[in-house]
């Protein structure tokens, strides 16, 4: 049994399998921006459609590992770990390459919070970081190691060094 993230996130689950996302083929979520931020869409023109969140993409798959620590059931536990998969594969293949290391960005414009496209998120590089450590533990690839690893090295770099995305200059 893999260690449940610290903070309790296990009925993201839940809310994502009702309504709040949709999966791809992969099982992998996609938040639907119009339905999410309905107010603001009605106010303007803009239409964000279904988009992959890093940061939703990973409390989806920590969730999973939370409830597959509770599964009793061989096939709950296959189900549940696939979507784990699913998840820290995306999370291993979606991120953006830096002379410093790796980090999430986000592929699209989001005016009602000012951020265009490419911008960052400290949740999405802490939930990541995570989700491919535990994956790790799951499934033995060292792939999601080595990702998570190049991750805190971004962390580590960033802080010191003139990366377009240096999250301690940008935000002080």
């Amino acid at each position: 049994m893999v260690r449940n993230y610290p903070i309790d996130i296990s009925d993201f689950y839940e809310f994502a399998n009702q309504g709040y996302c949709e999966f791809d083929v992969n099982q992998v979520p996609l938040i639907d921006y119009d339905s999410a931020f309905g107010l603001w869409g009605r106010l303007t023109d803009r239409r964000f459609g279904k988009q992959y969140n890093p940061v939703a993409i990973a409390q989806y798959g920590l969730a999973a590992i939370a409830r597959l620590n509770q599964t009793t059931r061989a096939e709950d536990e296959d189900r549940l770990r696939a979507k784990v998969y699913a998840c820290a594969e995306w999370i291993c293949v979606n991120h953006t390459e830096s002379a410093y290391g790796i980090y999430w960005a986000y592929d699209f414009d989001f005016p009602p919070y000012r951020m265009n496209r490419g911008f960052t998120s400290c949740m999405a590089q802490g939930y990541a970081l995570s989700l491919l450590l535990r994956a790790h533990q799951i499934f033995g690839e060292t792939r999601f190691l080595e990702v998570a690893i190049r991750a805190r090295d971004f962390f580590k770099n960033n802080a010191v060094n003139d990366d377009p995305v240096n999250f301690v200059r940008k935000f002080g």
